[in-house]
Order: C-alpha cells, then sequence, then structure tokens
C-alpha cells in the first residue's frame, strides 16, 4: 500500500523540487522516524496552457486516485496541490494532506465530511509565482498560495504561513525544496505525517 505520495507543480517533472523532499525523506529511512512507502506521482512537465484544461485536470486526478488509492498522505507543490483537491472532489479519501504553495482558489471548500482528515496550506505571501497566476487571463490559479485558506470554517484545515526567509529564490515559490530549507521543511513535514 501507497503511504505517502509527492505531487508535482507545472513546468518540472518534480525532480527539481517537491521530488528532492521525497529523496531526502528516503536517505534518512535508516533512522525509522520517516514515513516509509514514498511514491512520486508525475503527469508532467506540463505548461500553464496544459495546467488550464479542465478536462487534463480531471484525467490526471483519476489517475492519481487509480494510482495511489484511499488512505495515502499527499503532499503537494503549486498546481499539484490542484490534482490533489481536483481528486478529493472526485472521491479520494486521504488521510492528511499538506499542501506546499498551492495554486488553488483560497477560498476553495473540501468535500464535506471527506476528502481528507486533516489538509495544512502552507502559504507565503511574497509568493510571485502565484501573484503572476493569479493574473494570467482565464486561468485557474488561485491565491491560496499567498493568502493560505480562506474558505468556509473547516476545522480539518490549518493555515501556515511560512516566513520569507524559509522560502529563498527570486520568486519565493519553490524555495521549501532547495538548501537548508529542504532540511527545515523535511523535519516539518515528519512532524505533520506522525
Amino acid at each position: 500500500m501507497i503511504k505517502t505520495v509527492f505531487v508535482h507543480g507545472i513546468n518540472t517533472n518534480g525532480n527539481d523540487d517537491i521530488f528532492r523532499m521525497a529523496d531526502h525523506l528516503e536517505s534518512e529511512a535508516d533512522t525509522k522516524m520517516v514515513p516509509s512507502n514514498l511514491h512520486r506521482f508525475r503527469y508532467g512537465p506540463i505548461g500553464p496552457n496544459d495546467a488550464r484544461d479542465l478536462k487534463f485536470l480531471q484525467e490526471t486526478a483519476f489517475r492519481l486516485i487509480k494510482e495511489v488509492g484511499d488512505g495515502a498522505d499527499l503532499i503537494g507543490h503549486s498546481n499539484g496541490c490542484r490534482v490533489i483537491i481536483e481528486a478529493m472532489r472526485l472521491g479520494l479519501e486521504a488521510h492528511r494532506v499538506i499542501l506546499f504553495a498551492p495554486a488553488v482558489e483560497s477560498w476553495l471548500a473540501l468535500p464535506q465530511g471527506r476528502g481528507c482528515d486533516t489538509m495544512i496550506v502552507v502559504h507565503n505571501p511574497r509568493d510571485k509565482a502565484i501573484r503572476a497566476g493569479e493574473m494570467m487571463f482565464y486561468h485557474p490559479f488561485g491565491s491560496m498560495g499567498r493568502k493560505g485558506y480562506d474558505g468556509p470554517v473547516d476545522n480539518r484545515v490549518i493555515n501556515f504561513k511560512a516566513q520569507p526567509l524559509d522560502t529563498p529564490g527570486p520568486f519565493k515559490h519553490s524555495g521549501y525544496f532547495t538548501g537548508d530549507d529542504l532540511l527545515t521543511w523535511s523535519d516539518r513535514v515528519k512532524t505533520w505525517l506522525k
């Protein structure tokens, strides 16, 4: 059974950002303090135009459901968070969900009483990539990666505001998965998954 699943965003296959976290956690497996059965869900690289295609989003979400099954912990970055939320909307039952810089509307509600037990939204008001995505004409990218979740009250959702220095790089979007920040955020993820 797959226990922890990583889902990448656009313009990447995950190897240069969120899958680095999976690699790091696997390298610490000897300590027995890390999750087991890590899985990397790949659906790209794709560009913004593909991400705009709602049929592609649904097909990708159905692939995630088929590949992962219910009960997994899901960790997404950027557009990967849209894939995760769409999969939950289509019936996937996750345990814990961690969203890094989600390119999702901040008001988007989770399915009532289903979808996941807990969702942590890591957001940064200085995320320039999310800001640029919000401004793209006719694009479904939203502001959750900058604002956090601000939809209907849902006790399953925990907003976690990243400090600017916790997300290096010019766009403040993928720095969670580089250098010393990778170690810091990997430790936080291990705590959240306990």
